[in-house]
């Protein structure tokens, strides 16, 4: 829980009694939130640190939370019975507070009052601050912006090959650009559409680049087959010539003979001397 000194950030301060220039015995030391961010429609707790600045022991039966949105008389926040304690002077005790926060809240800071009920049943103020109450369409922004960032991010390294996929990026990128625009005029519903169809936009132009770059794989792959038959069929009639079968005539026997008998009489004939 995120620790907050009171007086610092947030206006505080000290309610007064009716007699002007008196105290209240319990202040306001620390307090604890369960969330940094609260959103509307959202629920959480706060602990409270109570310094009891009365003299002698106090005792606090419960501690009530009352928001801005609430009627004064309607309904409150406040802590529970095993949480009532006496806290002796000069000394400090914590109770946590259950709340939640209407859907229909207001954007913006929100005045809450602090109040403890005595072993009298008695209820005295101890002080106010402001909680402040964020669109509930800027959670949806803050998650969608990161994840549509670094889709983009990793598309414009992927270098599509497809002008189509670069095209839906670019306009994919156009929405991300005028979404942050959006998110700093506080139009947070805007925002989140427009990031939402940035998310859409990149998952088609994905899907773009995927078709297309199986398309030219497949190219490539059928030009390499092409290549590779006419090779073989070149290859299979160079065989084929070396392979055909060497089928004479009669003519041809007959001259083939005449051949024969003439290179046989060349070999008798001895040289004269």
């Amino acid at each position: 829980m995120r620790p907050t000194r009171l007086g610092t950030a947030l206006a505080f301060f000290l309610l007064l009694l009716s007699s002007a220039g008196t105290a209240f015995a319990a202040h306001i030391h620390n307090l604890w939130w369960s969330s940094p961010t609260y959103y509307q429609g959202d629920g959480g707790s706060v602990t409270f640190e109570i310094f009891n600045d009365d003299s002698g022991s106090r005792y606090y039966a419960k501690l009530i939370l009352q928001f801005d949105w609430e009627n004064t008389t309607g309904s409150s926040f406040q802590t529970g019975p095993s949480q009532s304690k006496s806290i002796p002077w000069g000394h400090v005790a914590n109770f946590t507070v259950q709340f939640s926060i209407p859907a229909v809240a207001g954007v913006g800071n929100h005045l809450y009052s602090l109040y403890y009920v005595d072993a009298s049943n008695k209820t005295s103020p101890v002080g106010q601050e402001f909680l402040y109450v964020h669109d509930s369409f800027e959670r949806a922004y803050r998650n969608l912006l990161s994840e549509v960032g670094r889709k983009i991010t990793t598309a414009n390294s992927t270098l599509y090959g497809s002008p189509v996929a670069r095209s839906l990026l670019l306009e994919a990128d156009g929405n991300y650009t005028r979404a942050i625009t959006l998110a700093g005029e506080g139009q947070y519903q805007k925002a989140t559409s427009l990031l939402s169809e940035a998310a859409s936009t990149l998952s088609q132009a994905n899907s773009v680049e995927q078709t297309y770059t199986s398309s030219v794989s497949t190219s490539r792959s059928s030009s390499k087959v092409d290549t590779v038959s006419v090779t073989s069929q070149q290859t299979s009639a160079t065989e084929n010539w070396y392979s055909q079968p060497l089928v004479l005539s009669g003519a041809g026997i007959a001259a083939a003979l005449a051949a024969i008998g003439t290179i046989s009489v060349v070999r008798r004939k001895r040289p004269t001397h």
